[in-house]
């Protein structure tokens, strides 16, 4: 949510996987969730050992302990969970998922995304009509327009 001095919009993103969707059965969300969730382990490695290097990057005047050591690992594991659990985390585990989803439960994803993303840019339209009336008006009176002259009517008949 985007709080300005006049407007609050709501900004959302499109639903990138259907945990629990309603279009599938039983075995198709349980063979969804196994390669979720292997998709989510590789980008969780890739986040970790990404802290790791970042990590190395920060010059030290003295060598860590090794309990140090292991508290920084522990944490740059813990840092990468959350970020890869989040909904679109780094963008890797779609990008997987992409690659090892077999073709019918891509669709059915794809298909959900495409649904989710019509819902959001109408409910994006309607904040635009309740916040700023007469941007919608210019909006509409310009696509009236384009309509019109699409049709051949002229602008005199008006």
């Amino acid at each position: 949510m985007i709080n300005g001095p006049q407007n609050n919009i709501n900004i959302q993103k499109p639903v990138q996987s259907f945990s629990h969707a309603k279009n599938l059965n039983p075995s198709e969300q349980q063979i969804y969730d196994s390669y979720n969730k292997v998709a989510e382990s590789m980008e969780t490695q890739f986040a970790e050992l990404m802290f790791k290097e970042m990590r190395k990057t920060v010059p030290k005047e003295e060598q860590d302990s090794t309990a140090m050591n292991f508290y920084n690992s522990t944490l740059d594991h813990e840092r990468a969970k959350i970020l890869s659990a989040h909904q679109n985390g780094l963008g890797i585990k779609n990008l997987i998922l992409d690659q090892i989803l077999p073709p019918n439960l891509k669709q059915k994803r794809d298909n959900q995304v495409h649904n989710n993303s019509s819902i959001i840019k109408k409910q994006n339209e309607e904040i635009t009509m309740r916040n700023n009336p007469q941007m919608f008006r210019r909006n509409n009176d310009l696509s009236a327009f384009k309509q019109k002259i699409k049709e051949g009517i002229s602008l005199k008949d008006n």
